[in-house]
C-alpha cells in the first residue's frame, strides 16, 4: 500500500529523499492524489517533471491523468511533460485518463495535441479503453478529435464489441447511430460479433439496438454458432425471443450438428423448454434431446499441404495451409487427467492451454492463438507459423559466430514475454527453454522486420495466484526437465494419466521462470542449447564474468539456486536489464560494425529479391508432390491412433467381461460354500436333537 505524501512547501526537500518501495517520487503522489499546490511547489523546486516509477513506467502525468486531476496535469505539461509518455506495457497519459473516464483531462490532452489513436502494448487505444467501461461522453471526444471508430487491438476486439460485450447501452447506441461503426466486426478467434457477444452474456437492451440498426441476426461464429444460439446457451428467454422475433433461423445447426433447441435443452431452463415447445412442438423437442454433437474433422476437411514439423514434449505439430496462409497446428491428446488439488484452478488441460494461449494473443513477444477445436480424443491449436526455435537458431550459429545485436534482441523479447506473461496474465510458464522459444520474422514494435523471439508451448502453464491469494504455495506438479529447470523442483514429476496425483511438491512461484530463463540468457550468449556446461554453469562462471562484465551480476542473480531463489529480480528488473544492455552496444562501434554490414547485406538482398523469390516458388513447387506423401503419414498416423483406441475399447471391455465372470465366479461359489456350511449345520443340530 502506498505511503500518503507528507504536506509540501518551498522548504521541503522531499523529491531528493529514497524512493518507496514502488519507487513512486513526491511528484508521482503529489499529481496522483491531485495536490495542486504541492505539483507547482515541487516543480518550482526542480522535482524531475519525466521522473519515472520502477515497475510500471509511469511518470507523473499518467498519475494526475489517471486520477483525474486537470489542474496538475496542466502544470506538468507547461513543465515540459512528455504528453505521448508510455508506460511499459505502452499506455500513454490519454489511455489512463480515458480508461477512468476523466472527460476534463481527455479535453485538455487533446486540445494539445496528443495522439488519439495511440496503441499500447495489447493494441488498445484511448477509444477502446473508454468504450470497454463505458464512458460515452469520453468516447464522443475521441471520434470528435479523429479516433478510429472500428480500431481492433491485437485480439480483434472492435469499441463495439468492447461495448456490447458489457452492456454499456449508451455508448453502443453514440457508436452505432453517431458514429456508424461496423455491426459485423469480428475478433479473431472466436469470430463473435457485437450482436453474438451481447446475445452470450443476456445484454437484451443493446441487442435491441443492434438488430434495429440492421445486424445481422444469424451470423455465424468460428464454430458456426449464431447468436440465438449463444443466447440459448446464456438461458435469457428474453433475448431468445427477441432474436426469433427478429427472424433468428432456429433450426440452424451449428459446426457440431445442433442447434439452438438443443442448446436450449443442454441449459436445462424450463422457461426456454416450454417456450420451444410451444414453438415447434414437444415432438421435435423431445427428437432434439436425444441428438449428440459431433466434433468435425477439421484438419482433413480445412487444411491443405498438411507437413510435419516435429514431436514435443506435449503434442504434435504440423504445418498446414488455409487460404492461402501457413499455420503451425498443434494436437494435443487429452489423458484425462483428474485434478488432485484445485490449488491452481479445475479447468480441464486443454482448457487451461486455450486460456493461456488465448491471453497471450495479446502479447507481440507470446506465440499466440488463431483458433482451437475438439476432435476426436484430441485438441488442436491453430497458430501463427514460426520460421524455427531459439534452440535451432542456436544450434545453427556457434557462440562465437552469434551477432551480438541479434542476441541482445532475443534477450529483450524473451524477457519482455515473461514479464507481460507474469504481470500481465498472472501465468507461471513452468516450462521455459530454448526450444519452447520461436522465433518468427515479422515487424517488432519499433517498426524493424527481424526475427522476433515469442514465448510458447504453454500446456504447463498455471496461475500465479491460487483462490485464496497466495502466490508462493504447493502445486499440484513440477514444470519441464532438462538444464533449464529450477533446483527447487528438479525431480518433480509431471501428472500423467497413470499418475494423476504428484505427491512431494515443494511450494514454489514465478521464481522457477526467472531461473529458467536466465539458463536460456547464459546458453544464448556463451553456449551451445543444452550444452555439457548447462548442467554446471557455475564452473564457468568466472569466464563468463571476464567476457561478460556487465551481464554477468544479473544473470548470476537469476540463476540463484534454492537458498536464493526469492532473491531472483522480477521480470520487469530483467526488461530493463536487456533493453539497456541492447542500446548501449547499438552505441559501440561494434554493434554500429554490425548495422553497417546489415544495411550492405540489405542491399544484396535488394537486388537479390526477385530471383530469391523465383527460388521460393520453385522449393515449394518442388515440395508440393512430397506434401502428399506427408499427408498420407498423418492420415496414417490418424488411422494408427484410431485403431490404439478402438484396441484399448476392446481391451476394457474384455477386462469388464473378466471382471464381471470373476463376480459370477466368486458369487457362485459364495453360494455353493454357504450351502455346504448350512447342511452341515443342519446334520449337526438334528444329530445332537435325534441323540439328546
Amino acid at each position: 500500500m502506498r505511503t500518503k505524501p507528507y504536506c509540501m512547501n518551498k522548504s521541503d526537500s522531499l523529491f531528493f529523499l529514497p524512493h518507496t518501495d514502488d519507487r513512486w517520487t513526491p511528484l508521482h503522489f503529489a499529481a496522483g492524489l491531485g495536490h495542486t499546490s504541492s505539483v507547482a511547489c515541487l516543480l518550482e523546486m526542480g522535482a524531475p517533471v519525466e521522473a519515472v516509477e520502477k515497475k510500471e513506467r509511469a511518470r507523473p502525468l499518467h498519475a494526475a491523468c489517471g486520477g483525474g486531476h486537470t489542474p496538475c496535469a496542466e502544470l506538468l505539461l507547461r513543465a515540459g511533460a512528455d504528453i505521448n509518455a508510455r508506460t511499459r506495457d505502452g499506455q500513454t497519459p490519454l489511455q489512463y485518463c480515458s480508461v477512468g473516464g476523466h472527460r476534463a483531462v481527455v479535453l485538455l490532452l487533446l486540445g494539445r495535441g496528443a495522439e488519439v489513436d495511440r496503441r499500447d502494448e495489447e493494441g488498445m487505444t484511448p477509444l477502446l479503453w473508454a468504450c470497454q467501461e463505458g464512458h460515452v461522453s469520453v468516447a464522443r471526444d475521441l471520434v470528435a478529435h479523429g479516433a478510429d471508430v472500428n480500431a481492433r487491438d491485437r485480439g480483434g476486439w472492435t469499441p463495439l464489441i468492447e461495448a456490447s460485450g458489457r452492456g454499456h447501452v449508451e455508448t453502443v447506441e453514440f457508436l452505432v447511430r453517431e458514429a456508424k461503426a461496423d455491426l459485423e466486426g469480428r475478433e479473431n478467434i472466436g469470430g463473435w460479433t457485437a450482436l453474438a457477444d451481447a446475445a452470450g452474456k443476456g445484454h437484451t437492451h443493446v441487442m435491441e439496438i443492434l438488430l434495429a440498426a440492421g445486424a445481422e441476426v444469424d451470423a455465424r461464429d468460428s464454430n458456426g454458432r449464431t447468436p440465438l444460439q449463444w443466447a440459448c446457451k446464456k438461458g435469457s428467454l428474453e433475448g431468445v425471443r427477441l432474436l426469433i422475433d427478429h427472424g433468428a433461423d432456429w433450426p440452424l445447426a451449428d459446426d457440431f450438428g445442433v442447434n439452438a433447441v438443443w442448446w436450449a435443452l443442454h441449459r436445462g431452463d424450463l422457461s426456454l423448454l416450454l417456450y420451444f415447445m410451444s414453438l415447434c412442438g414437444k415432438e421435435y423437442v423431445l427428437k432434439v434431446s436425444e441428438m449428440k454433437p459431433t466434433f468435425p474433422e477439421r484438419l482433413k476437411s480445412e487444411f491443405a499441404n498438411i507437413l510435419d514439423v516435429g514431436q514435443g514434449a506435449f503434442g504434435t505439430v504440423v504445418k498446414a495451409e488455409k487460404d492461402g496462409e501457413a499455420y503451425a497446428v498443434k494436437e494435443v491428446e487429452d489423458p484425462g487427467l483428474s485434478e488432485s488439488k484445485e490449488e491452481e484452478g479445475d479447468e480441464l488441460p486443454w482448457e487451461k492451454e486455450s486460456e493461456a494461449m488465448g491471453l497471450g494473443t495479446q502479447s507481440p513477444f507470446i506465440c499466440g492463438l488463431n483458433r482451437y477445436w475438439r476432435q476426436g480424443g484430441s485438441t488442436f491449436f491453430q497458430m501463427p507459423l514460426c520460421e524455427s526455435d531459439l534452440h535451432d537458431w542456436m544450434s545453427e550459429n556457434a557462440p562465437g559466430n552469434r551477432k551480438r545485436k541479434d542476441v541482445l534482441r532475443f534477450l529483450c523479447d524473451c524477457s519482455s514475454g515473461l514479464r507481460f506473461l507474469h504481470d500481465g496474465m498472472k501465468k507461471i510458464h513452468r516450462d521455459i527453454k530454448p526450444a519452447n522459444i520461436f522465433l518468427r520474422m515479422e515487424a517488432d514494435v519499433e517498426g524493424i522486420t527481424r526475427l522476433v523471439a515469442k514465448i510458447g508451448d504453454l500446456g504447463l502453464a498455471t496461475d500465479r495466484f491460487n483462490p485464496k491469494g497466495e502466490f508462493y504455495f504447493e502445486r499440484s506438479q513440477g514444470g519441464g526437465a532438462g538444464a533449464y529447470l529450477a533446483p527447487e523442483i528438479q525431480g518433480i514429476a509431471l501428472k500423467t494419466g497413470k499418475n494423476p496425483v504428484v505427491h512431494g511438491v515443494p511450494k514454489y512461484d514465478e521464481k522457477i521462470d526467472i531461473y529458467a530463463l536466465g539458463g536460456v540468457f547464459f546458453d544464448l550468449l556463451f553456449l551451445e542449447p543444452e550444452d555439457a556446461y548447462s548442467e554446471c554453469r557455475w564452473l564457468i562462471y568466472e569466464k563468463f564474468r571476464s567476457e561478460f562484465p556487465d551481464y554477468f551480476p544479473l544473470i548470476h542473480q537469476m540463476l540463484g539456486g534454492k537458498e536464493k531463489k526469492h532473491e531472483r529480480p522480477p521480470a520487469f528488473e530483467v526488461e530493463d536489464e536487456a533493453h539497456r544492455w541492447l542500446q548501449e552496444w547499438l552505441q559501440t562501434p561494434e554493434g554500429a560494425a554490425e548495422d553497417n554490414r546489415e544495411s550492405e547485406r540489405g542491399k544484396e538482398d535488394g537486388e537479390k529479391g526477385k530471383q530469391g523469390k523465383e527460388e521460393e516458388n520453385r522449393e515449394r513447387n518442388k515440395m508440393a508432390a512430397p506434401a502428399m506423401t506427408e499427408y498420407e503419414k498423418l492420415m496414417k498416423r490418424e488411422a494408427m491412433k484410431e485403431e490404439e483406441r478402438k484396441r484399448r475399447r476392446i481391451e476394457e471391455e474384455e477386462l469388464k467381461r473378466r471382471e464381471m465372470a470373476l463376480m459370477t465366479w466368486v458369487l457362485k461359489t459364495g453360494l455353493k460354500i454357504s450351502f455346504v456350511l448350512m447342511f452341515a449345520f443342519l446334520l449337526y443340530y438334528f444329530h445332537e436333537r435325534l441323540g439328546s
